[in-house]
């Protein structure tokens, strides 16, 4: 597994998101700054590079912003959180 994140921005209806991928797999999706996200990979230990955003991921974005989507299939990678909050994430 990789030491690396990969940060990217969507632009959605209510405004900008940001995420952090791992091996392309989502890990984090926040509208939290450029700045907290790259602070909040760093706190796991993982260094945090510009990135691009997978254009599956993008796809289903766009379609849940639109009311279209309710069920991703983009894989997901989860940095943190106990064993039953991963299991209902």
């Amino acid at each position: 597994m990789s030491k690396i994140l990969k940060l990217f921005e969507y632009q959605s209806p209510v405004g900008p998101w940001r995420g952090l991928l791992l091996d392309d797999k989502l890990a984090y999706f926040s509208r939290d700054s450029k700045k907290e996200v790259v602070s909040f990979g760093k706190s796991h230990g993982f260094e945090v590079e510009e990135g691009k955003i997978p254009s599956l991921l993008e796809k289903e974005l766009k379609l849940y912003f639109a009311g279209k989507l309710q069920n991703f299939k983009s894989s997901l990678h989860f940095l943190g959180g106990s064993e039953f909050q991963r299991k209902v994430w």
